[in-house]
């Protein structure tokens, strides 16, 4: 895919069960592929949130410019986002952190800036009219 122009790539269970094949990818398309962490129960899972792994999260995100986190038991939920998991994941590495899950209104993305989080993904607040285009850009996390 990488090599046929497309810009970037989400990874998650290859990262997490070949580590030898991840740290190649990682390596030759640096900057191009971005992890997707999930977690359940503060543990790191895999496989559509099936299976929970061991792995440590220095050796998932190294060479990693950024990194979706998403707490599963919030995503769908209009929850609100993790902030704790978030900012704990942020103060673990060095790549950039994507929010995923629990995202309720333009507060929690006003939130998320505050926190030192980079980037959010709005799923189902968006598709149920909780946040707009419009106002989800007024509230952008990248200045």
């Amino acid at each position: 895919m990488l090599s046929s122009g497309v810009k970037k790539v989400v990874l998650s269970t290859l990262l997490i069960r070949f580590p030898e094949l991840a740290d190649k990818i990682k390596k030759q398309y640096r900057g191009r592929i971005i992890g997707s962490l999930d977690f359940k129960n503060g543990k790191i899972g895999y496989a559509g949130w099936t299976r929970g792994s061991d792995i440590e999260l220095a050796s998932f995100t190294d060479g990693l410019e950024e990194i979706i986190v998403t707490d599963t038991e919030r995503d769908g939920t209009f929850g609100g986002p993790n902030i704790e998991l978030l900012t704990k994941v942020k103060r673990k590495c060095k790549a950039s952190i994507i929010a995923a899950g629990g995202i309720r209104d333009v507060f929690d993305i006003m939130e998320l800036k505050k926190s030192g989080i980079d980037g959010v993904i709005i799923g189902r607040a968006f598709f149920e009219k909780k946040i707009s285009l419009k106002n989800g850009f007024r509230f952008q996390l990248v200045d």
